[in-house]
């Protein structure tokens, strides 16, 4: 049996250093043109003025003028904001308050059909408990047919890349609007 020498080898200790993340510089918006329709006036005054800050040009306008402010209009984005469509429980059942979210999808997306290959907008919807993300949470049935419509955009008009950002019950948790605008600013790239 052969004996070797103790080698004495310098040691390495890993150590993690806390540090804070650089903040991400917020890219120019300059040229960018935005449509914000909102479902409850002032609605998306804060994400126009996050927007605007960064050198965009948004136009806000209530859902019933969605149909003309997209006709017509080369939009870099649209944000469409769905928190306060009616719920079932507000209307009677055979007025349908899901109807004009599901209309306005189908516009916006034969409005991309019409343009044969040109840039397509941007669309962010942005729901309230459209989607169940605990087991116990309640789905709004108004905003379930939205999800579904918007699923469907993602499979049959991948250029416009739809985002669903859902808020859960009400909007329940604060600083919602702040997480949107956030989410906005990132111009995150994972659909739905």
């Amino acid at each position: 049996v052969k004996q070797f020498a103790a080698v004495v080898a310098p040691t390495y200790e890993l150590a993690w250093r806390a540090e804070p993340l650089a903040a991400k510089a917020k890219a120019p918006r300059n040229g960018e043109r935005w449509l914000l329709v909102e479902s409850k006036t002032g609605s998306c005054a804060k994400f126009a003025d996050a927007l605007s800050h960064q050198g965009a040009t948004c136009t806000r306008v209530h859902r019933e003028q969605s149909f003309a402010a997209t006709e017509g209009h080369e939009w870099t984005a649209v944000v469409y904001d769905a928190r306060f469509s009616p719920a079932v429980s507000d209307t009677a059942g055979w007025q349908h308050p899901e109807k004009f979210s599901i209309e306005f999808l189908l516009a916006f997306a034969k409005g991309i059909a019409e343009k044969n290959n040109a840039a397509a907008p941007r669309l962010w919807v942005i729901a309230s408990s459209g989607v169940a993300v605990l087991p116990d949470e309640d789905v709004s049935l108004a905003q379930a047919p939205l999800v579904g419509m918007l699923r469907t955009l993602t499979v049959e008009h991948t250029a416009s890349a739809p985002v669903l950002m859902d808020t859960g019950v009400a909007n329940a948790v604060d600083g919602t609007e702040d997480w949107i605008i956030r989410e906005l600013e990132a111009d995150g790239s994972d659909p739905m």
